[in-house]
């Protein structure tokens, strides 16, 4: 038989104490939302039950401080000792409260122990729990405390499941939620792909994954309720899971992709080079280094021409237009051009002409040559340097009289005589040429 219940109520919750017969400690019947009046005189009944055979006469509770001397086999509420003695208390306690609060006091008075645990519900509904512990030792011996707990029952888990009337609001957000996302996600891919803007294709790409989640959660709460299976938010848990994962491996590919992309693609670099080469003026497409901002091309290159500067503005014009026109027919919504331009290297090769000293008219005239019409007749080689066929250097050395070793020397590759039919010096790969004409002047050896 139960002595009367205590009864601890706050803001919507309830904390019911009992306490059986003979200054047991007292246990809690009920701990979470508040009863009604009419149901308080049924908990007496829930402390009772039937006596088994080979069980103890009266049913055990989970006292508010469980020790091992009470049989409770979990953490004790109480660990003391005096210098190593014994440790599991017999009490003797009272119940005392009600409406806002209660109060336990247990005396072992075996070892010399008072303990008061005040229960109080405050204005939110939540516990509060304080407890107590008092040394009554007549003789004053010290009593180590290792621990002092408060010990609560907890429910079972109960899986949350969606109410009737909380099921439609729920079902309007979530799919006005997934029509916003996917509305807004389409409208971000357009608009990034139309103005080649890659972070907002991204955050549209985001945005859709948004959309797939709120989709996968309105099968979660449609499942649930309809079939009371709590258990299905486990494994959409980790289909939702896996679709943050995609999406977010797919935004770092994309991303890491343009950083690291080196060209537009082989295909477009052949035929940017082939439409570079079918300008007039282009001799050569020295370097060419594409890559890509968004949807828009970027290309650097290089090429040689002969033009002079006057000319180069048209060039550039042509060769801007050509790139241009196709980089936009291929899909690339925008493209920047920086097109530099260089001279081509120089032919450089050498020639030498024999020549022979004509006489002066005057003493104080300065020497003349002409062209010698043999070998033989010469009395000078000039050795001329010229580049894209232009002599730009020249130099007179009296003839050798090891002409095929002085010509190789020099890396000549062509002797000039004036002469129809020159002969060929033996012995040498120099060739000999007739020369257009005798007079020095008009070849520009002096």
């Amino acid at each position: 038989m139960s002595t009367p219940l205590v009864i601890v109520r706050g803001a919507g919750s309830a904390l019911v104490l009992t306490q059986d017969e003979g200054g047991a400690l007292p246990h809690v019947v009920h701990w979470g939302t508040d009863l009604p009046d009419a149901v308080l005189g049924d908990l007496a009944h829930l402390t009772g039950a039937p006596v088994p055979h080979n069980q103890p006469d009266a049913p055990w509770h989970v006292s508010v401080l469980p020790t091992s001397g009470q049989g409770w086999l979990g953490t004790p509420a109480l660990e003391v000792h005096r210098a190593g003695g014994r440790t599991a208390p017999r009490w003797v306690a009272t119940l005392e409260g009600g409406d806002h609060d209660a109060t336990v006091r247990a005396t072992a008075s075996d070892i010399g122990l008072d303990v008061v645990v005040r229960y109080r519900l405050d204005e939110h509904g939540v516990l509060v729990v304080d407890t107590e512990l008092t040394n009554r030792a007549a003789d004053g011996d010290p009593l180590e405390v290792g621990a002092l707990r408060a010990v609560l029952p907890l429910p079972v888990h109960e899986p949350l499941l969606m109410s009737t009337s909380t099921l439609p609001w729920v079902l309007a957000l979530t799919i006005g939620s997934v029509i916003l996302s996917l509305v807004v996600s389409h409208y971000q891919i357009a608009m990034g792909k139309r103005g080649g803007h890659a972070s907002m294709i991204a955050d549209g790409q985001e945005t859709a994954s948004d959309g797939r989640i709120e989709i996968i959660t309105l099968i979660g709460v449609v499942g649930e309720y309809a079939f009371n299976a709590p258990w299905l938010e486990y494994p959409l848990g980790l289909v939702v899971a896996f679709a943050i994962a995609h999406t977010g491996y797919g935004l770092f590919q994309d991303g890491l992709r343009v950083l690291l992309q080196h060209s537009i693609g082989q295909e477009h670099e052949e035929e940017i080079t082939k439409r570079c080469l079918a300008v007039a003026g282009v001799n050569k497409v020295e370097s060419l280094k594409t890559f890509q901002i968004g949807s828009t091309a970027v290309c650097i290159l290089t090429v040689t021409t002969e033009h002079r500067t006057g000319t180069i503005s048209h060039l550039k014009y042509g060769i801007e237009y050509h790139i241009k026109q196709y980089l936009l027919d291929s899909g690339f919504s925008d493209c920047e051009l920086n097109v530099k331009f260089e001279k081509p290297e120089p032919a450089r090769h050498r020639i030498a002409y024999a020549v022979v000293e004509k006489e002066s008219e005057s003493a104080t005239a300065a020497l003349s040559f002409v062209v010698a019409p043999s070998i033989a007749a010469a009395t000078h080689i000039v050795v001329c340097d010229l580049e894209n066929g232009m002599v730009v250097r020249t130099k007179q050395e009296e003839k050798p009289t090891d002409l095929p070793a002085f010509l190789d020397k020099k890396r000549v590759v062509r002797l000039y005589l004036f002469t129809a039919d020159p002969a060929q010096l033996p012995g040498s790969n120099v060739a000999v040429l007739s020369s257009t004409s005798y007079q020095a002047e008009l070849l520009g050896l002096c």
